[in-house]
Protein backbone atom coordinates (compact mmCIF):
# COMPACT_ATOMS: atom_id res chain seq x y z
CA UNK A 1 0.00 0.00 0.00
CA UNK A 2 1.29 3.66 -1.06
CA UNK A 3 1.97 5.92 1.92
CA UNK A 4 1.53 9.87 1.18
CA UNK A 5 4.43 12.36 2.38
CA UNK A 6 2.41 13.53 4.87
CA UNK A 7 1.66 9.84 6.52
CA UNK A 8 5.16 9.06 6.02
CA UNK A 9 6.36 12.15 7.98
CA UNK A 10 3.78 11.22 10.57
CA UNK A 11 5.21 8.02 10.14
CA UNK A 12 8.98 8.61 10.93
CA UNK A 13 8.32 10.68 13.70
CA UNK A 14 7.02 7.88 15.68
CA UNK A 15 9.51 5.93 14.53
CA UNK A 16 11.72 8.31 16.14
CA UNK A 17 10.20 8.24 19.30
CA UNK A 18 9.73 5.00 19.98
CA UNK A 19 13.66 4.58 19.28
CA UNK A 20 14.27 7.45 21.95
CA UNK A 21 11.63 5.66 24.59
CA UNK A 22 13.87 2.49 23.69
CA UNK A 23 17.11 3.76 24.18
CA UNK A 24 15.72 5.04 27.37
CA UNK A 25 14.39 1.65 28.58
CA UNK A 26 17.59 0.40 27.63
CA UNK A 27 19.56 2.59 30.14
CA UNK A 28 17.79 1.27 32.75
CA UNK A 29 18.33 -2.27 31.87
CA UNK A 30 22.15 -2.24 31.72
CA UNK A 31 22.08 -6.09 30.83
CA UNK A 32 20.31 -5.43 28.11
CA UNK A 33 21.76 -4.86 24.66
CA UNK A 34 19.36 -3.83 22.65
CA UNK A 35 15.47 -3.18 22.35
CA UNK A 36 14.55 -6.33 20.52
CA UNK A 37 16.33 -8.49 23.81
CA UNK A 38 14.78 -6.32 26.08
CA UNK A 39 11.49 -6.95 24.73
CA UNK A 40 12.16 -11.05 24.58
CA UNK A 41 12.96 -10.68 27.99
CA UNK A 42 9.64 -8.52 28.75
CA UNK A 43 7.50 -11.30 26.87
CA UNK A 44 9.50 -14.23 25.86
CA UNK A 45 8.83 -13.44 22.50
CA UNK A 46 9.76 -11.42 19.62
CA UNK A 47 9.97 -7.61 19.13
CA UNK A 48 6.21 -6.56 18.31
CA UNK A 49 8.00 -4.22 15.47
CA UNK A 50 9.96 -7.38 13.56
CA UNK A 51 6.27 -9.40 12.78
CA UNK A 52 5.34 -9.40 9.16
CA UNK A 53 2.72 -10.54 7.36
CA UNK A 54 2.72 -13.88 5.54
CA UNK A 55 5.14 -13.35 2.31
CA UNK A 56 2.86 -12.91 -0.74
CA UNK A 57 5.46 -11.76 -3.32
CA UNK A 58 4.33 -15.39 -5.25
CA UNK A 59 1.83 -18.58 -5.31
CA UNK A 60 4.58 -20.99 -4.03
CA UNK A 61 5.83 -18.36 -1.30
CA UNK A 62 2.58 -17.71 -0.11
CA UNK A 63 1.85 -21.71 -0.10
CA UNK A 64 4.79 -22.51 1.74
CA UNK A 65 4.66 -19.58 4.23
CA UNK A 66 0.86 -20.92 5.00
CA UNK A 67 2.57 -24.74 5.92
CA UNK A 68 5.32 -22.83 7.86
CA UNK A 69 2.39 -21.13 9.86
CA UNK A 70 0.36 -23.85 10.41
CA UNK A 71 2.73 -26.63 11.31
CA UNK A 72 4.17 -23.45 13.73
CA UNK A 73 0.67 -23.12 15.24
CA UNK A 74 -0.10 -27.06 15.65
CA UNK A 75 3.40 -26.68 17.62
CA UNK A 76 2.34 -23.60 19.88
CA UNK A 77 -0.46 -26.19 20.74
CA UNK A 78 1.97 -29.22 21.74
CA UNK A 79 3.87 -26.94 23.88
CA UNK A 80 1.06 -25.13 25.49
CA UNK A 81 -0.30 -29.01 26.27
CA UNK A 82 2.50 -29.59 27.86
CA UNK A 83 2.73 -26.93 30.31
CA UNK A 84 -0.53 -28.15 31.36
CA UNK A 85 0.22 -31.42 31.59
CA UNK A 86 3.00 -30.84 33.84
CA UNK A 87 6.07 -32.09 31.16
CA UNK A 88 7.98 -29.01 31.63
CA UNK A 89 7.92 -28.82 34.91
CA UNK A 90 9.12 -32.65 35.54
CA UNK A 91 11.85 -32.41 32.97
CA UNK A 92 13.06 -29.38 34.83
CA UNK A 93 13.74 -31.54 37.65
CA UNK A 94 15.48 -34.01 35.82
CA UNK A 95 15.73 -35.64 32.63
CA UNK A 96 13.66 -38.22 31.84
CA UNK A 97 12.83 -41.22 29.10
CA UNK A 98 9.25 -40.81 27.56
CA UNK A 99 8.33 -43.71 30.08
CA UNK A 100 9.48 -42.09 33.08
CA UNK A 101 7.98 -38.87 32.15
CA UNK A 102 4.54 -40.63 31.38
CA UNK A 103 4.27 -42.23 35.12
CA UNK A 104 6.05 -38.93 36.79
CA UNK A 105 2.67 -37.21 35.18
CA UNK A 106 0.35 -39.60 35.06
CA UNK A 107 -0.35 -39.50 31.43
CA UNK A 108 -0.28 -42.00 28.39
CA UNK A 109 3.46 -43.06 27.39
CA UNK A 110 2.41 -43.38 23.78
CA UNK A 111 1.20 -40.05 23.50
CA UNK A 112 4.37 -38.61 25.97
CA UNK A 113 6.70 -40.64 23.34
CA UNK A 114 5.51 -38.95 20.36
CA UNK A 115 5.26 -35.06 22.66
CA UNK A 116 8.50 -35.87 23.48
CA UNK A 117 9.85 -36.61 19.62
CA UNK A 118 8.24 -33.58 18.32
CA UNK A 119 9.44 -31.15 20.88
CA UNK A 120 13.10 -32.46 20.30
CA UNK A 121 12.76 -31.95 16.53
CA UNK A 122 11.69 -28.10 17.04
CA UNK A 123 14.34 -27.74 19.32
CA UNK A 124 12.48 -27.03 22.54
CA UNK A 125 14.01 -30.55 24.05
CA UNK A 126 17.04 -32.03 23.90
CA UNK A 127 17.47 -35.60 23.61
CA UNK A 128 20.35 -38.12 25.13
CA UNK A 129 20.86 -40.87 22.88
CA UNK A 130 23.59 -42.74 25.27
CA UNK A 131 20.67 -42.81 27.89
CA UNK A 132 17.47 -42.33 26.31
CA UNK A 133 16.36 -39.41 28.19
CA UNK A 134 15.17 -35.63 26.99
CA UNK A 135 15.35 -32.62 28.82
CA UNK A 136 14.32 -29.28 28.45
CA UNK A 137 16.83 -26.68 26.48
CA UNK A 138 18.79 -24.19 27.95
CA UNK A 139 16.31 -21.39 26.04
CA UNK A 140 13.50 -22.45 26.99
CA UNK A 141 14.39 -23.50 30.78
CA UNK A 142 14.56 -19.62 30.63
CA UNK A 143 11.02 -18.87 29.96
CA UNK A 144 10.10 -21.54 32.48
CA UNK A 145 12.43 -20.73 35.06
CA UNK A 146 13.06 -17.30 35.46
CA UNK A 147 9.90 -15.09 37.25
CA UNK A 148 10.23 -11.79 34.60
CA UNK A 149 9.63 -13.52 32.06
CA UNK A 150 6.57 -15.89 32.69
CA UNK A 151 5.20 -15.88 29.54
CA UNK A 152 7.23 -17.34 27.41
CA UNK A 153 4.84 -20.54 27.28
CA UNK A 154 1.78 -18.65 27.22
CA UNK A 155 1.55 -18.69 23.22
CA UNK A 156 0.90 -22.19 24.10
CA UNK A 157 -2.16 -21.56 25.87
CA UNK A 158 -3.53 -18.56 24.40
CA UNK A 159 -3.13 -19.65 20.17
CA UNK A 160 -5.49 -22.90 21.21
CA UNK A 161 -7.62 -21.31 22.62
CA UNK A 162 -8.66 -18.59 20.00
CA UNK A 163 -8.81 -21.32 17.56
CA UNK A 164 -10.79 -23.48 19.52
CA UNK A 165 -13.86 -20.64 18.99
CA UNK A 166 -13.73 -20.49 15.67
CA UNK A 167 -17.36 -22.10 14.98
CA UNK A 168 -18.26 -19.33 17.34
CA UNK A 169 -16.06 -16.82 15.54
CA UNK A 170 -17.35 -17.38 12.21
CA UNK A 171 -20.58 -16.73 13.33
CA UNK A 172 -19.87 -13.77 15.01
CA UNK A 173 -18.62 -12.23 11.63
CA UNK A 174 -21.96 -13.41 10.02
CA UNK A 175 -24.48 -12.01 12.62
CA UNK A 176 -22.30 -9.39 13.79
CA UNK A 177 -22.44 -10.50 17.79
CA UNK A 178 -19.98 -11.09 20.14
CA UNK A 179 -18.45 -13.76 22.11
CA UNK A 180 -19.18 -12.89 25.61
CA UNK A 181 -15.58 -13.34 28.16
CA UNK A 182 -17.62 -15.73 30.75
CA UNK A 183 -18.22 -18.15 27.39
CA UNK A 184 -14.45 -18.39 27.16
CA UNK A 185 -12.27 -21.37 27.77
CA UNK A 186 -11.32 -20.67 31.69
CA UNK A 187 -8.18 -20.68 30.30
CA UNK A 188 -8.41 -17.38 28.38
CA UNK A 189 -8.06 -15.74 31.55
CA UNK A 190 -5.13 -17.18 32.93
CA UNK A 191 -3.44 -16.77 30.16
CA UNK A 192 -3.88 -13.11 29.34
CA UNK A 193 -2.88 -12.61 32.94
CA UNK A 194 0.72 -14.59 32.18
CA UNK A 195 1.08 -12.32 29.00
CA UNK A 196 0.81 -8.58 30.75
CA UNK A 197 2.59 -9.95 33.80
CA UNK A 198 5.80 -8.84 33.09
CA UNK A 199 5.05 -5.19 31.55
CA UNK A 200 2.78 -4.91 34.26
CA UNK A 201 5.56 -6.24 37.08
CA UNK A 202 8.61 -3.89 35.54
CA UNK A 203 6.55 -1.00 34.54
CA UNK A 204 3.11 -0.35 35.95
CA UNK A 205 4.11 1.56 38.88
CA UNK A 206 7.40 3.28 37.41
CA UNK A 207 5.19 4.57 34.41
CA UNK A 208 2.53 6.21 36.73
CA UNK A 209 2.22 10.61 36.54
CA UNK A 210 3.72 11.98 39.35
CA UNK A 211 0.59 13.29 40.43
CA UNK A 212 -1.27 9.63 40.11
CA UNK A 213 1.79 8.13 42.38
CA UNK A 214 2.14 11.19 44.89
CA UNK A 215 -1.89 10.72 45.31
CA UNK A 216 -1.34 6.83 46.28
CA UNK A 217 1.76 7.31 48.20
CA UNK A 218 -0.63 9.52 50.41
CA UNK A 219 -3.58 7.14 50.69
CA UNK A 220 -5.09 7.97 47.92
CA UNK A 221 -8.67 5.23 46.55
CA UNK A 222 -7.97 3.98 43.24
CA UNK A 223 -10.71 1.88 41.68
CA UNK A 224 -9.11 -0.79 38.94
CA UNK A 225 -12.14 -1.64 36.54
CA UNK A 226 -11.73 -4.77 34.37
CA UNK A 227 -9.30 -6.24 36.92
CA UNK A 228 -9.56 -9.56 35.66
CA UNK A 229 -7.56 -11.94 38.00
CA UNK A 230 -6.32 -8.79 40.22
CA UNK A 231 -2.95 -8.41 39.02
CA UNK A 232 -2.36 -4.93 38.69
CA UNK A 233 -4.75 -4.22 41.48
CA UNK A 234 -2.12 -6.11 44.03
CA UNK A 235 0.87 -4.75 42.00
CA UNK A 236 -1.04 -1.28 43.01
CA UNK A 237 -1.80 -2.11 46.59
CA UNK A 238 1.38 -3.79 47.26
CA UNK A 239 3.41 -1.01 45.96
CA UNK A 240 1.12 1.82 47.58
CA UNK A 241 0.56 0.10 51.41
CA UNK A 242 -1.12 3.23 52.52
CA UNK A 243 -3.97 3.61 49.12
CA UNK A 244 -7.00 1.65 49.04
CA UNK A 245 -7.75 -0.26 46.12
CA UNK A 246 -10.46 -1.63 44.77
CA UNK A 247 -11.11 -3.74 41.91
CA UNK A 248 -14.12 -4.56 40.01
CA UNK A 249 -14.90 -7.08 37.17
CA UNK A 250 -17.85 -8.70 35.92
CA UNK A 251 -16.31 -12.04 35.23
CA UNK A 252 -17.26 -14.08 38.46
CA UNK A 253 -14.17 -16.68 37.43
CA UNK A 254 -11.84 -14.31 37.46
CA UNK A 255 -12.53 -12.15 40.71
CA UNK A 256 -13.00 -15.57 42.94
CA UNK A 257 -9.12 -15.90 41.88
CA UNK A 258 -8.13 -12.40 42.52
CA UNK A 259 -9.59 -13.08 45.81
CA UNK A 260 -7.76 -15.99 46.52
CA UNK A 261 -4.42 -14.56 45.25
CA UNK A 262 -4.93 -11.47 47.63
CA UNK A 263 -5.56 -14.07 50.53
CA UNK A 264 -2.20 -15.92 49.64
CA UNK A 265 -0.22 -12.61 49.56
CA UNK A 266 -1.69 -10.97 52.71
CA UNK A 267 -2.71 -7.68 51.35
CA UNK A 268 -5.05 -5.94 53.27
CA UNK A 269 -5.65 -2.83 51.28
CA UNK A 270 -7.01 -4.55 48.58
CA UNK A 271 -10.63 -6.18 47.73
CA UNK A 272 -12.03 -7.01 44.70
CA UNK A 273 -15.99 -7.36 43.53
CA UNK A 274 -18.21 -9.00 40.94
CA UNK A 275 -19.43 -5.72 39.18
CA UNK A 276 -19.18 -4.47 35.18
CA UNK A 277 -17.87 -1.44 34.41
CA UNK A 278 -21.28 0.71 33.53
CA UNK A 279 -22.12 -0.11 37.46
CA UNK A 280 -18.86 -0.57 39.72
CA UNK A 281 -18.73 1.20 42.86
CA UNK A 282 -23.11 1.77 42.49
CA UNK A 283 -23.78 0.18 46.23
CA UNK A 284 -21.54 2.79 47.25
CA UNK A 285 -21.45 6.41 47.54
CA UNK A 286 -17.46 6.45 47.68
CA UNK A 287 -16.04 7.97 44.84
CA UNK A 288 -12.14 7.66 43.75
CA UNK A 289 -9.01 9.91 43.55
CA UNK A 290 -7.91 7.92 40.59
CA UNK A 291 -10.00 4.97 38.19
CA UNK A 292 -8.13 3.08 35.96
CA UNK A 293 -9.00 0.83 32.76
CA UNK A 294 -5.80 -1.62 31.90
CA UNK A 295 -6.20 -3.18 28.74
CA UNK A 296 -9.44 -3.73 28.96
CA UNK A 297 -11.71 -0.61 27.59
CA UNK A 298 -11.76 -1.39 24.52
CA UNK A 299 -12.78 -5.33 25.31
CA UNK A 300 -15.56 -4.16 26.67
CA UNK A 301 -19.38 -3.63 24.84
CA UNK A 302 -20.46 -1.06 27.72
CA UNK A 303 -17.18 1.30 26.84
CA UNK A 304 -19.22 4.66 26.65
CA UNK A 305 -21.02 3.53 29.88
CA UNK A 306 -18.12 2.65 31.64
CA UNK A 307 -16.55 5.86 30.75
CA UNK A 308 -19.45 8.07 32.18
CA UNK A 309 -19.24 5.75 35.30
CA UNK A 310 -15.52 6.70 35.53
CA UNK A 311 -16.36 10.39 35.58
CA UNK A 312 -19.10 10.22 37.98
CA UNK A 313 -16.73 8.28 40.43
CA UNK A 314 -13.73 10.18 39.89
CA UNK A 315 -13.32 13.12 42.88
CA UNK A 316 -13.05 16.17 41.79
CA UNK A 317 -9.58 16.79 40.15
CA UNK A 318 -8.87 13.17 40.48
CA UNK A 319 -7.72 11.12 37.22
CA UNK A 320 -8.56 8.29 34.90
CA UNK A 321 -5.63 6.56 33.04
CA UNK A 322 -5.99 3.34 30.29
CA UNK A 323 -3.11 1.31 28.95
CA UNK A 324 -4.04 0.28 25.34
CA UNK A 325 -2.39 -1.33 22.40
CA UNK A 326 -0.97 1.10 19.96
CA UNK A 327 -3.07 2.13 17.49
CA UNK A 328 -3.34 5.21 14.73
CA UNK A 329 -4.59 8.30 15.70
CA UNK A 330 -7.07 8.46 13.21
CA UNK A 331 -9.57 6.02 11.81
CA UNK A 332 -7.30 5.63 8.96
CA UNK A 333 -6.41 2.03 7.36
CA UNK A 334 -3.74 3.72 6.07
CA UNK A 335 -1.99 5.00 8.93
CA UNK A 336 -2.96 1.68 11.40
CA UNK A 337 -1.08 -0.62 8.88
CA UNK A 338 2.16 1.38 8.72
CA UNK A 339 2.39 0.48 12.74
CA UNK A 340 4.40 -2.39 13.55
CA UNK A 341 1.75 -4.06 16.03
CA UNK A 342 -1.02 -3.55 14.19
CA UNK A 343 -0.73 -7.47 12.35
CA UNK A 344 -0.68 -8.96 16.12
CA UNK A 345 -2.56 -6.44 17.82
CA UNK A 346 -5.22 -6.94 15.48
CA UNK A 347 -4.78 -10.56 15.26
CA UNK A 348 -5.56 -10.91 18.88
CA UNK A 349 -8.80 -8.10 18.45
CA UNK A 350 -10.40 -10.44 15.66
CA UNK A 351 -10.54 -13.24 17.93
CA UNK A 352 -11.01 -12.05 21.12
CA UNK A 353 -11.05 -8.43 22.24
CA UNK A 354 -13.25 -7.15 19.36
CA UNK A 355 -15.29 -10.21 19.64
CA UNK A 356 -16.00 -9.42 23.29
CA UNK A 357 -16.68 -5.94 22.85
CA UNK A 358 -19.68 -6.84 20.35
CA UNK A 359 -21.98 -8.65 22.47
CA UNK A 360 -25.57 -7.35 23.67
CA UNK A 361 -24.55 -4.96 20.08
CA UNK A 362 -21.60 -3.19 22.17
CA UNK A 363 -19.61 -0.44 21.28
CA UNK A 364 -17.21 -2.41 19.40
CA UNK A 365 -13.91 -0.56 19.76
CA UNK A 366 -11.60 -3.85 19.67
CA UNK A 367 -7.83 -3.05 19.86
CA UNK A 368 -7.41 -1.25 16.70
CA UNK A 369 -9.13 1.65 18.23
CA UNK A 370 -8.26 5.00 17.25
CA UNK A 371 -6.40 7.56 19.91
CA UNK A 372 -8.75 10.16 18.84
CA UNK A 373 -12.06 8.11 19.66
CA UNK A 374 -10.58 7.55 23.06
CA UNK A 375 -10.14 11.52 23.30
CA UNK A 376 -13.98 12.09 22.27
CA UNK A 377 -15.54 9.40 24.68
CA UNK A 378 -13.76 10.71 27.62
CA UNK A 379 -13.75 14.07 26.73
CA UNK A 380 -17.72 13.92 26.04
CA UNK A 381 -18.63 12.35 29.57
CA UNK A 382 -17.13 15.27 30.98
CA UNK A 383 -13.01 14.85 31.89
CA UNK A 384 -11.48 18.47 31.43
CA UNK A 385 -8.78 16.90 29.39
CA UNK A 386 -6.80 13.80 28.21
CA UNK A 387 -3.49 12.88 27.01
CA UNK A 388 -1.52 10.51 25.56
CA UNK A 389 1.53 10.64 27.73
CA UNK A 390 5.68 9.01 26.95
CA UNK A 391 6.35 6.05 29.35
CA UNK A 392 8.14 3.30 28.98
CA UNK A 393 4.65 1.57 28.18
CA UNK A 394 5.07 2.79 24.87
CA UNK A 395 8.37 1.09 23.82
CA UNK A 396 6.34 -2.57 24.36
CA UNK A 397 3.78 -1.24 22.05
CA UNK A 398 0.82 -0.37 24.18
CA UNK A 399 -0.66 3.48 24.69
CA UNK A 400 -0.75 5.25 27.85
CA UNK A 401 -3.58 7.41 28.68
CA UNK A 402 -4.77 10.33 31.32
CA UNK A 403 -7.65 12.26 31.78
CA UNK A 404 -8.36 14.37 34.53
CA UNK A 405 -11.93 15.61 35.97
Amino acid sequence: MSVSPKQQAKLDKLTEKLDTLSKSVISDNPDVEDIDALLGKMFGCIKPSSLSPIDTCSEEAFSAAMMEASVAALHVNLIGIGDELGYFSALLDKPMSYDDLSNAVNCDCQYTKEWCIVMTAGKVLDYNEEDDTFSVTATVQESVRVSMNPSGLVWGTILPVCIGDRRKLIEAFKTGRGIDWNDRDPQLYNSTCSFFKPLYENHLVSSLPHEISKCLEEGGSLADVGCGKGLTSCLLAAAFPKATIKGFDYCKASIKMAQETVKKRELENVSFFVQNAKEFGHDSEDSFDVVCFLDCFHDMAVAKSAAKQAVAKTKPGGFCFLIEPMAAETDSVASQVTLPTCSMFGSFSCHICLACAMCNSGDGLGTLCPTATFRDIFLQVGYSSFASIESRIHSAGFRFFVAKK
